[in-house]
């Protein structure tokens, strides 16, 4: 199955179509708004969920979410044509999803075998601190993981769990990225 589909023609017609409609908006603001929505959704559905059925739902979405990454990983850095053999390679889907959500922050420990990144601007790290929705950010960070593991050899790479986040209340999201270590397993609780 391809996850990832990239279709010009497809946005020019929406687009058409919109503007016939009388809907023009700015592909910065498109893309803004689709974040924002999707993130709501994930994050109020999942909280449901939890109210719902209790804690034991953050154990199945971890793994749901590291299982999508083992699926998407290969596919997309194939997509990217970026090396999976030392850490800043890993990290360029990183970079890709930061581009796509508008995130800003800097890389602090570049090394062959790890990355240090600190995300210090976030669109969406106010809302997920007042939903208490930090299991958004972990969630992705899941699904970085799965993706790391499917990528790299021997599934050696890996990444922290995001214990220091915006969306916690913190200055910054403290993202960690090697390429040398075992580490394999999904956290049980909340993300």
């Amino acid at each position: 199955m391809q996850f990832f589909k990239i279709d010009p023609e497809q946005s020019e017609k929406a687009q058409a179509a919109a503007a016939a409609n009388g809907v023009e908006l700015p592909e910065v603001m498109k893309r803004q708004l689709a974040n924002q929505f999707h993130m709501l959704m994930i994050v109020k559905g999942f909280a449901a969920l939890a109210d719902h059925f209790g804690p034991e739902v953050w154990p199945v979405a971890n793994q749901a979410m590291y299982d999508l990454g083992h699926q998407i990983g290969p596919e997309l850095y194939a997509m990217l044509g970026v090396s999976t053999d030392d850490a800043r390679g890993l990290t360029r889907s990183v970079d890709v999803i930061n581009a796509c959500l508008d995130i800003v922050g800097e890389e602090v420990v570049f090394t062959e075998a790890e990355v240090v990144r600190r995300e210090h601007s976030c669109l969406m790290s106010s809302t997920l601190k007042a939903l208490d929705g930090h299991h958004y950010c972990g969630m992705y960070q899941m699904t970085f993981r799965g993706a790391l593991h499917a990528v790299t050899p021997g599934g050696k790479g890996g990444c922290n769990n995001l214990s220091c986040t915006r969306s916690r209340g913190d200055a910054y999201c403290e993202l960690k990225v090697w390429t040398n270590k075992d580490e394999t397993k999904i956290p049980a609780g909340r993300p």
